[in-house]
């Protein structure tokens, strides 16, 4: 395959785009999540044979905004949002201006994170810079059905279904996140790709696993914002009701913050779990290896929301395994991919708390087994679900997708290295 450069035909260059103030790649950074996602991202390219120039705002802005209590501000005050929302549009036109100050004529594609009324890309396609579009989610009907973080929500929407149209490709974390995507903003599926979420082996370490312990009990742990569609309280009330129909002893241990850790706190104590149940608050990405090395199963029990679908690829899945963790799942397809016929974790149907309850009978009473599946599972992200492997596979998918464009002849990309 022959491949068209804008400048160095040996060392094509992305620039990473990513204009949430909110979210940045910092060690101390309260978004860990999204931090991962970036530095996997960028790390990826990178060994794939790409220079990457990144614009990320959360880097450039004061160290407070990153630490994690906007959004529980946002969530608790309507006037508050509207207020934010005029300053994410004035910021948004200032990044778009300073992004391309700084990259423009340097990059040969842009990569943008997806992020809430605020978007850069743009400017680089008119200039014919191919725009590859990230997104994790239906942001606008999250921020206004899940979590009350935007005032004017009909303005989101609009730039959202602007930007997801205008883009040269659109990368989605799930197949169903792409069929919402097709079905409520009308995008040609043709210029979607699915890419799943990765990890980062490097900042994992298995053998801490050995040293490390919560609680005596059998420990299901959680990693993530504390967002209701997370169903922790659902599985605090399998956890009480196993203990009182059969003296099943569980604990909890969640790290991350948000608008629910109040209520399911306060559940906690009611279901009589209070000693058995810890919130360690939010934690910087590289504390939080140490973290998971106290949990016996990892827990991704997100619920169906309100939408009909759970889109998300949840990270917390690939790095619960990355640290030898097997997984208690709820069965959505990055779960069952990960999870069923490969012995790395317990699967239940999405809201059955029947199912939920025989999950963690199963994994109690194979309790010696778990480490073994922790192996299991970390040897699969290392074979199939690092963030090389990600980058590697979708570099053939998006050059194709953008010599097809009818823009195409500024650049295509490097299949691989």
């Amino acid at each position: 395959m022959t491949y068209v450069f804008a400048h160095d035909p040996v060392v094509p260059c992305l620039g990473y785009l990513s204009a949430a103030p909110t979210v940045s790649t910092r060690a101390d950074a309260a978004s860990a999540g999204p931090r991962a996602h970036i530095l996997g991202a960028i790390n990826g390219f990178k060994t794939a044979g790409w220079d990457v120039v990144p614009f990320i705002k959360g880097d450039r802005v004061d160290p407070s905004l990153v630490k994690g209590k906007v959004q529980r501000r946002l969530e608790g005050s309507p006037l508050l949002r509207y207020a934010a929302d005029m300053a994410r549009l004035v910021m948004a036109e200032r990044s778009r201006r300073a992004a391309w100050d700084e990259l423009g004529g340097r990059v040969d594609w842009v990569y943008e994170r997806f992020a809430t009324m605020q978007v850069l890309g743009h400017r680089f396609k008119r200039a014919g810079v191919p725009w590859i579009l990230e997104t994790q989610g239906l942001f606008y009907y999250e921020t206004r059905v899940e979590r009350a973080t935007v005032g004017f929500s009909r303005l989101a929407e609009r730039i959202e279904k602007r930007a997801y149209r205008a883009c040269d490709a659109l990368i989605a974390v799930s197949p169903p996140l792409k069929d919402l995507i097709v079905r409520e903003c009308g995008v040609d599926p043709d210029r979607i790709l699915v890419v799943p979420n990765a990890v980062e082996l490097e900042r994992f370490d298995p053998a801490l696993n050995a040293h490390t312990r919560h609680f005596d009990e059998l420990t299901i742990g959680f990693v993530g914002g504390l967002i209701g569609w997370q169903a922790l309280d659902g599985l605090m009330e399998a956890m009480a009701e196993l203990e009182a129909e059969s003296g099943l002893a569980t604990a909890l241990a969640v790290v991350g913050d948000g608008a629910m850790r109040g209520p399911w706190e306060a559940r906690a104590r009611a279901l009589g779990l209070g000693g058995r149940v810890r919130f360690l608050g939010q934690m910087p990405g590289h504390l939080v290896k140490h973290a998971i090395a106290g949990f016996d199963l990892g827990y991704a029990g997100a619920k169906v929301m309100a939408i009909g679908q759970m889109y998300h690829s949840p990270i917390k899945l690939y790095e619960y395994m990355a640290q030898g963790v097997p997984v208690l799942a709820a069965d959505f397809p990055d779960a069952r991919g990960l999870v069923e016929g490969r012995g790395t974790g317990f699967l239940f149907e999405p809201g059955d708390k029947a199912m939920l309850k025989a999950a963690i009978r199963t994994a109690h009473g194979r309790r010696a087994d778990l480490p073994a599946m922790g192996r299991r599972g970390r040897a699969l992200v290392e074979r199939e679900h690092t963030w090389t492997a990600r980058v590697r596979a979708m570099l053939p998918d998006l050059q194709a997708r953008l010599r097809a464009r009818p823009e195409a002849g500024l650049v295509a990309g490097l299949a691989g290295a």
